[in-house]
């Protein structure tokens, strides 16, 4: 029996027998009209049979379509991961937020409110409530999230001190643009522009957007290496793709107020100064030593927020553990071959060589899924190393980390803290 048959009978109320002559009347159309609607539905050819009646049938073609699928939690957390990205940048830009809300940020609003009244759940239906959450890991709030988005994101927090995080912009550009591609691309481009010399650029650039977050303007960035002025059009471009002039609400009484740690813009929350990295380190020096300042013009630049977040803070680490190899003797390259590792710890006269990539994930599944594999240094100890801080927040997170990666059939990396990592460098030199 055919769709169109199907219908015909159970819209019409046809009897099991002579059901053709019933349907027909209920139709009000003869016999031999019926029959030759029936005999165009039995070869698929429903554009011969009027639309009137395919539209008694629900047989139209918009009738027919696919229903769009129910709203999802995950369509939720990805709607409002974009729309607080997006909110963030016109408070970047503004100072405040302009009304109305960012397209996506709606959306997500809309979303948990027909979530809730399809199943009772207690997701943020407004702008308060989102902020009241968004600071929390996702299992708290989103039980319900499932498939991939739940296996890499679950114990991310789209907030931090009422900023967007990294794991925010990571979850805002699944399906979009990657932005931490981006400038790895514009780098890359440059380097492959320079030929032999392109590794000196890539160090030099790396080095300054970590030690260099915040600019007096382009003088300063230019005067940083060498070979940003012999090659002064590459520098224009890498500094215009990493940095934009910072807006005058950033400044408080004519000043730039800086962590001492980082170099990077402070912010006022709750009326005390707060660092953009996570690392408490950072904070107690903040604490202790006070700001850094300098003084504001229309000519500041600023690292744009996810070269921040993406290069610069995670940077600081590496520096701050090739500093500490090299205070124990040991030689250490930075970014070899174009960071095909972050660092290669290697000692005169001592067999053993490190190659060492440094990650700053807040969540350890999130690292496990996202860590590919060393694409060289076979020859080498190879380690991925992650603050001491983030085993201090997840005292299991070594442990976590070895089990996602065995669940999803990845390569078994061995991990460990800075601290742990100095600890064997240490043994190694005996």
């Amino acid at each position: 029996m055919t769709e169109f048959e199907a219908q015909l009978v159970e819209k019409s109320g046809a009897p099991a027998v002579r059901w053709k002559s019933h349907a027909a009347a209920w139709m009000g159309v003869s016999r031999p009209t019926l029959d030759a609607y029936l005999a165009h539905a039995s070869v698929g050819n429903l554009e011969q049979i009027p639309k009137a009646v395919l539209e008694m049938l629900g047989l139209l073609p918009e009738q027919t379509a696919s229903q769009p699928k129910p709203p999802s939690v995950e369509e939720m957390v990805l709607s409002f991961a974009v729309g607080l990205v997006a909110l963030q940048d016109e408070i970047d830009t503004h100072g405040y937020p302009r009304a109305p809300y960012p397209t996506h940020l709606q959306r997500g609003l809309d979303v948990a409110s027909i979530l809730k009244c399809l199943d009772g759940s207690e997701y943020p239906v407004t702008l308060a409530d989102l902020l009241g959450v968004a600071g929390k890991p996702l299992y708290e709030w989103c039980q319900k999230l499932d498939g991939p988005v739940s296996d890499e994101f679950y114990a991310a927090r789209l907030l931090e001190n009422f900023e967007i995080t990294r794991d925010c912009l990571a979850l805002a550009e699944r399906g979009q643009q990657d932005s931490e591609h981006v400038f790895y691309q514009a780098v890359m481009d440059c380097c492959e522009e320079l030929g032999s010399a392109g590794q000196e650029l890539y160090e030099a650039w790396r080095r300054t957007v970590v030690e260099v977050p915040v600019a007096s303007g382009y003088t300063q960035l230019l005067g940083r290496h060498p070979i940003f002025m012999r090659q002064i059009g590459v520098a224009q471009r890498l500094i215009d793709t990493f940095y934009v002039r910072m807006p005058p609400v950033h400044a408080e009484a004519g000043k730039v107020l800086l962590c001492p740690s980082t170099g990077t813009r402070l912010r006022r929350v709750g009326g005390k100064l707060i660092t953009e990295l996570r690392d408490d380190s950072a904070q107690r020096a903040l604490d202790m030593q006070g700001p850094k300042a300098i003084d504001y013009t229309p000519d500041v630049l600023e690292l744009r927020r996810p070269a921040r977040l993406f290069w610069s803070l995670p940077g600081w680490h590496e520096i701050k553990l090739m500093e500490s190899a090299q205070q124990l003797g040991w030689e250490v390259d930075l970014w070899p071959k174009l960071d095909t590792v972050d660092l290669v710890i290697r000692k005169k006269g001592n067999a053993k060589r490190f190659a060492v990539d440094v990650k700053d994930h807040i969540s350890a599944q999130g690292l496990a899924r996202s860590f590919k594999r060393f694409r060289d240094y076979k020859t080498h100890v190879r380690f991925v190393v992650i603050p001491d801080y983030l085993k201090v927040l997840n005292p299991d997170y070594i442990k976590v980390f070895t089990r996602a990666r065995a669940s999803l059939g990845k390569e078994k990396v061995d991990l460990l803290t800075v601290s742990e990592l100095l600890k064997l460098l240490k043994k190694a030199e005996k």
